[in-house]
């Protein structure tokens, strides 16, 4: 698949996919299996990976409300990043979620797992994100 919107994040190595889903509850469970087979063709483990975009694609569908692109992007030999671009101008903003709360999360987990940056556009914004380095 083609791209479709310029790269946020810099450089491509090797494979890029891309897709746009459409603002409903399935979009995240189908942006992971996208993740997962890019991860899988490139040769990278997907957990972690797979895990935050379901976030950023769940965060999408409910702040956002708009259709997504996610894009899966081999930046170097055997490393990935994943960009998701959504038509909202608002920003990403961490939320306060008490200890019950089944929301609010999603943030907080890009932040402890990933190395992220949000870039706005002039029709929204795109999200990158690649996997912190476990030791």
């Amino acid at each position: 698949m083609q791209p479709t919107h310029e790269h946020a994040c810099g450089k491509t190595a090797g494979l890029t996919v891309s897709r746009r889903f459409s603002p409903e509850p399935r979009a995240a469970a189908m942006a992971r299996r996208l993740v997962r087979l890019a991860c899988v063709a490139i040769g990278v483990d997907a957990e972690v990976l797979e895990l935050l975009v379901s976030e950023a694609v769940s965060n999408s569908v409910v702040h956002a409300g708009t259709d997504c692109v996610v894009t899966c992007v081999e930046w170097e030999p055997g490393r990935i990043r994943v960009e998701v671009l959504d038509y909202s101008p608002e920003l990403p903003a961490q939320q306060d979620s008490g200890a019950e709360s089944e929301h609010g999360r999603g943030l907080l987990l890009i932040n402890e797992l990933a190395h992220h940056h949000v870039e706005e556009r002039a029709n929204g914004k795109v999200l990158c994100f690649t996997p912190k380095e476990v030791v």
